[in-house]
């Protein structure tokens, strides 16, 4: 027989599935308390308490079908507060909401759903044996999937941790300069990044006129400088591409050996190359992307790293993993089902008549708004446009759903993508290592003064 469910609130948390925050119990569990249901209702809520806290239906099957048993509040939330108190240390700390056919919310019987919170400082949650007053014997489980199960040896330690970074979100910034018909500019000092976008531009630059086209039809705005920064979005995002498949195999692989060996971890991944070939490109088709001379992926191949013998050359990523190209050809996802996501992705901040600030031949007025490029400004080379572009990752690791050896060399894998794109684009470096940065200051003072004597000459 079918039972009703009319409060609205329990008929949704009952049609959802079972997962790491929601469980499904038989009322038997609280009406026939014995020791072995104790211990089960203990491993369960520990489990929660030790992962991100959750809730467990008492009076339903496994399917979330209301049995129509008869529970009694007040003995119910007993037992859970005796068993809180002498089968757990430290205690659970937990609330509850109770749904009967007295009250009007089902046709039949009654069901308990317990919150369990989550135990966010340390020490985690133990299933505890007793005797004569003294803790004998500690059990730790963590909430997994659809289960409860025992806590590795790496994921104890972890539990005595502060807290987990299941998230990492780091940024920063660069700037890049070209010409008004996107060729490379002529400079004496340039970062080392300059020709990985020069060597992109020039690869394109035959098909200007016509990406130019395809820009001002697509986001109907016909200035020469906004044209710059849409094109310029795409350009950025292919050349990380290229940075990340001219990772090193070897270098990777020994940072990684090196977090597990000082972690006491290993995890199961197993790393392969992908070439170009295997990226999974946005749905959009792209009309900007279109105009390009080579397919946007065959632009990649000629950056891909010559990786150990045994390798092919391309991108090491965990074997299982994808990488694919956002809709708006702005970022890169690699992604991994139960395990993580790393989500790579490049913003214009700021577009600019001049070179950018703090370049050394930038002159007095090293760069101005877009506005104020009519007619030219004096001060201003109006000939360079440049971009500061902020480069970002956000990664999201799925422990303690992963393992957590995987979530730890996971964590490491993000790390090693995002360092080796900040060290690939990082402007501040490159200005603070100008080679004789002082002699060339003292130059540039050296023929102001040459100028103004010539002026006073005249």
């Amino acid at each position: 027989m079918t039972i009703l469910v009319s409060d609205d609130g329990l008929w949704g948390l009952l049609q959802s599935d079972e997962n790491d925050q929601l469980d499904f119990k038989s009322a038997s569990l609280l009406t026939n308390p014995d020791g072995q249901s104790r211990y089960k209702i203990a491993k369960h809520i520990t489990g929660f308490a030790n992962h991100r806290g959750g809730e467990i239906v008492f009076g339903v099957n496994d399917e979330g079908e209301p049995e129509g048993a008869d529970l009694i509040e007040e003995e119910c939330l007993s037992t859970i507060s005796e068993i809180s108190a002498d089968w757990c240390s430290p205690s659970i700390d937990f609330r509850h909401d109770f749904f009967s056919e007295s009250r009007g919310d089902l046709s039949e019987g009654s069901i308990l759903v317990l919150k369990i919170y989550q135990k966010r400082n340390p020490p985690p949650v133990a299933i505890t044996e007793n005797s004569e007053g003294k803790i004998q014997k500690r059990e730790y489980r963590i909430r997994s999937g659809e289960s409860t199960r025992l806590v590795s040896d790496g994921e104890l330690l972890s539990l005595f941790q502060d807290e987990h970074d299941l998230e990492i979100e780091k940024s920063h910034n660069f700037w890049y300069t070209h010409g008004n018909r996107l060729e490379t500019p002529k400079l004496d000092f340039q970062p080392g990044y300059y020709y990985k976008f020069s060597d992109i531009l020039q690869t394109i630059s035959e098909n200007r006129d016509s990406i130019l086209e395809a820009i001002e039809r697509e986001t109907d705005n016909e200035e020469t400088e906004y044209l710059h920064i849409v094109l310029f979005e795409r350009i950025s995002c292919l050349s990380i591409l290229r940075d990340l498949f001219s990772i090193s195999w070897d270098r990777l692989l020994d940072q990684i050996k090196t977090i597990e060996d000082d972690r006491s971890v290993s995890s199961d991944y197993d790393f392969v190359t992908i070439s170009s070939d295997d990226i999974l490109m946005g749905d959009n088709d792209d009309p900007v992307v279109n105009e390009f001379p080579s397919e946007f992926c065959d632009l990649i191949e000629e950056a891909e790293a010559t990786s150990t013998e045994d390798k092919d050359q391309g991108l090491p990523i965990p074997d299982g993993a994808e990488i694919k190209v956002t809709d708006d050809f702005r970022g890169i996802e690699i992604t991994m089902d139960g395990e993580f996501s790393i989500f790579v992705n490049t913003r214009p901040r700021m577009t600019t008549v001049g070179l950018p600030p703090n370049h050394p031949e930038a002159g007095e007025n090293p760069h101005a708004p877009l506005l104020l490029t009519d007619g030219g400004e004096p001060g201003i080379n109006n000939d360079f446009i440049s971009h500061q572009v902020d480069i970002k990752i956000e990664a999201e690791f799925m422990y303690p759903s992963q393992s957590y050896d995987n979530y730890v060399v996971a964590q490491e894998y993000a790390e090693h993508l995002y360092q080796k794109l900040s060290r690939g684009y990082n402007w501040e470096e490159f200005i603070e290592n100008i080679p004789n940065r002082k002699f060339y200051d003292i130059e540039e003072k050296l023929e102001d003064i040459e100028d103004k004597i010539d002026n006073i000459s005249e």
